[in-house]
């Protein structure tokens, strides 16, 4: 089944869109529905739609939630932490040195 957009049609904003050729492939036997990574007995899969979905859905919000809080190495804050400090610009140099070192624009030579 595909969509057709047409006039009136709008994809909001905060939409998640997946293109299908990332969805993997399915292979379906008379007991099993199966990817790569998951089996399904078919008869449980038609039952559990619900919670398949849903888990998949958990999966997505964790993902999201990794691209939007990258794993920042302690040892760049802590010499960024140091320079800020220097600066005497704050007293919370702890999180002002994190937002930096988390937003990528800079990189810490060791």
């Amino acid at each position: 089944m595909s969509a057709e957009l047409t006039e009136g049609h709008f994809v909001p904003n905060d939409a998640i869109i997946i293109d299908r050729a990332r969805v993997p492939s399915v292979v379906a036997t008379d007991e099993f529905v199966e990817t790569k990574r998951q089996s399904w007995p078919k008869y449980l899969a038609y039952k559990d739609r619900g919670t398949i979905l849903a888990d998949a859905l958990e999966g997505l919000a964790i993902v999201e939630w990794i691209d939007a809080n990258p794993e920042i190495d302690e040892s760049d804050v802590k010499i960024v932490e140091k320079i800020i400090g220097n600066l005497r610009i704050g007293t919370n140099y702890r999180d002002i040195a994190r937002a930096i070192v988390a937003s990528g624009l800079v990189e810490v030579k060791k």
